[in-house]
């Protein structure tokens, strides 16, 4: 999320000069997502409607370490969601779609714009929790000595940025199943410049393996940590680790979770 031929790309931008937006943002100006990670997003529920709006506020420029250049404060082109036509690869529960404004999910430096989730979940047997999962492209511009710069990893499921989760729960008075067990990871935030807080839900008490791995799987940092039953949280701090794509995974003997940050510098 992809090449077009030119005469194709003409018709379809007349098609769409005239459309109006899959949605409006709120009046945010604050480089961010809106809610952010910690308001969430609401729940859902079987056989309701559901409707949601996120605003999505990218910054002109930022400050960070970058290969070759070192420490410096360089533009954004865009940031753009590469799976968000993919309700699969997105992790949405089913029956749950998404748009963006701007058509493509290529949100520009320095603007705004939304996503819109929508649809109804029907099967009871779906409740749970969804970790929505997104393929993230950063692009920069006007980069010394490199001209542009790009995170990514090239793949079209490198679930990259994890913060949200959409819960589907049963009608009120209706009996649900647990809906947790082992699940739950994210880091907020992410990307992030030094600082992350990787969260998850755990239906037990004992120890965790925490690793991280660099993008050629060297294993970079490791660590045990005590875990309760419900919810626990582990603080990382990226140290002299340089800016790139780097993978988590959390081990409770049982299962392994496992999940992609960005770190953009110090």
């Amino acid at each position: 999320m992809k090449k077009l031929l030119l005469i194709p790309i003409f018709a379809f931008a007349a098609c769409f000069s005239n459309a109006q937006p899959v949605c409006t943002p709120d009046t945010q100006t604050v480089a961010g997502v809106y809610p952010d990670s910690t308001t969430g997003l609401p729940d859902a529920t079987v056989n309701s409607l559901y409707a949601l709006t996120v605003t999505v506020v990218v910054a002109k420029d930022t400050t960070g370490n970058f290969p070759i250049i070192g420490q410096a404060t360089i533009d954004f082109d865009s940031i753009i969601i590469k799976n968000w036509n993919s309700p699969s690869s997105l992790n949405l529960p089913p029956g749950l779609t998404g748009v963006c404004e701007p058509y493509g999910c290529a949100f520009a430096g320095g603007t705004k714009g939304c996503l819109f989730v929508t649809g109804t979940v029907t099967n009871p047997a779906d409740t749970g929790v969804y970790n929505l999962t997104l393929d993230l492209m950063v692009k920069f511009k006007n980069v010394p000595i490199l001209g542009t710069y790009t995170l990514d990893d090239g793949t079209e499921d490198a679930d990259i940025n994890d913060d949200y989760t959409i819960t589907v729960k049963l009608p009120a008075g209706v009996n649900s199943k647990p809906l947790y067990i082992f699940s739950g990871v994210k880091n907020t935030p992410n990307p992030f410049t030094r600082n992350t807080l990787i969260t998850y839900t755990n239906s037990k008490s004992g120890n965790v393996e925490f690793n991280v791995f660099n993008m050629l799987g060297e294993k970079v940092y490791s660590e045990i940590c005590p875990s309760v039953e419900g919810i626990n949280k582990i603080g990382f701090v990226s140290g002299e680790l340089p800016t790139g794509i780097y993978s988590y995974s959390l081990n409770n003997g049982e299962n392994t979770l496992s999940k992609r940050m960005i770190l953009l510098g110090k």
